[in-house]
This record gives C-alpha cells, sequence and structure tokens, in this order.
C-alpha cells in the first residue's frame, strides 16, 4: 500500500506541573496529555481509495521556562511522543492502524497575560509558537478485516530471499527520521500553592 503524499495535524492537551523555587531564575516540570493525528491523503486517486479516521496517542516530556523581559519566556521540552494513522480501503471493509513512537524536542517563544481566575487569584493566560524537531524510534500496528494481524516497522529495504518468513514487517525505505514542523499552542498558569503551578495547555 503506498499513499503519494500526507501531512499530519496534531492536537495536545496538557496538564502539568511545575516547581519554581525561591530565588532561582528558571522553572522546571514534568507535562503529559493526549494527542489525535488526523491523515491527509494528498493524491486524488489515493483519496478515493482510502479513507481515514482520527488517530489518538499521547504525550509526556520534561521542560524548562527562562523568563526573559515584559513577560516573555523561553521554553525547552524534550520527551516521547505516540500517534499515527488509522487508514481504511477496501471500500472501508479494512484498517491499517499503525503506531509510531518519536522523541520529540521544542524550543518556545513564550508570551504572558496576566489575569485573575478569581479574587486573589492572580494567573496567567499565555500563547507560544516555536520549532518542533522529532526523531521516528519506530512503530507497529494491526491490519484487520474480520480476522486481524500484528506488524512492525523495519527501517530498511526488502530482502529479495528472506531468511525466514516475514509477513510480521513492514519495511520503509527512502524514509527520514527527522522530522521538522512548527508547535503553536496556548494554556493557563494558575497557583496552587507557594512556588507550585498548575498549568493547562
Amino acid at each position: 500500500m503506498k499513499i503519494s503524499k500526507f501531512i499530519f495535524c496534531f492536537f495536545f492537551l496538557f496538564t502539568f506541573i511545575q516547581q519554581t523555587s525561591s530565588g532561582q531564575k528558571f522553572s522546571i516540570g514534568i507535562q503529559a496529555g493526549g494527542t489525535a493525528s488526523q491523515y491527509v491523503i494528498g493524491d486524488k486517486f489515493d483519496r478515493g481509495a482510502f479513507s481515514n479516521q482520527t488517530k489518538f496517542g499521547w504525550q509526556a516530556s520534561g521542560f524548562i521556562i527562562f523568563p526573559l523581559k515584559d513577560k516573555y519566556y523561553c521554553v525547552i521540552e524534550s520527551g516521547y511522543s505516540t500517534r499515527g494513522r488509522k487508514i481504511l480501503f477496501n471500500n472501508d471493509t479494512w484498517t491499517n492502524n499503525a503506531s509510531y513512537s518519536f522523541i520529540e524536542n521544542n524550543l518556545l517563544l513564550r508570551k504572558s497575560f496576566p489575569i485573575n481566575l478569581r479574587k486573589n487569584i492572580p494567573s496567567e493566560f499565555f500563547v507560544q509558537v516555536g520549532p518542533r524537531i522529532s526523531y521516528w524510534l519506530g512503530g507497529k500496528g494491526i491490519i484487520s478485516s474480520g480476522g486481524s494481524y500484528d506488524y512492525t516497522l523495519v527501517f530498511e529495504k526488502m530482502p529479495e530471499e528472506p531468511s525466514e518468513p516475514d509477513f510480521d514487517k513492514v519495511y520503509v525505505v527512502d524514509y527520514n527520521k527527522y522530522l521538522f514542523g512548527i508547535n503553536f499552542g496556548f494554556g493557563l498558569v494558575a497557583p496552587i500553592k507557594r512556588n507550585t503551578k498548575l498549568t493547562s495547555e
């Protein structure tokens, strides 16, 4: 099965804790949340033969935030994510449900705007944007139609004479493990106790 062109669209919802110690010039923390990927088929002929559904996954990472000036911040994130695609074909009677794993790295410029969620609860609304670099670790999937079978991605050319049956492998050629994109987000930061904040992004 070959699809000539595709675009992944990601939608993230993170909730995380960040810890800021007195006297420090930076904040650190962890974050986790869900992802949703939508596969876009570029070729007109392929669009008639394949359809797709939203593929859900998850992401977890650590981050560090450095304050700049005028409520601007530099945000560095690094972590792990799963995302993929869910393709239907043969008149939507067959499904290819694939999951891919990535190392994620983001460098973001954040701008914060002070607000008050409630009386005596000073909070911040923020927007951020910056480059994303992903490294493709691997993947696996399930093809199903009544019955099903599992497969694993292999980053190499298909052997002409495999030494053993390889029906459980999908060979990937002409690949690029480094993927580049733009990350845009917005969210809220609210205090929950001294030196600790809850952020929803």
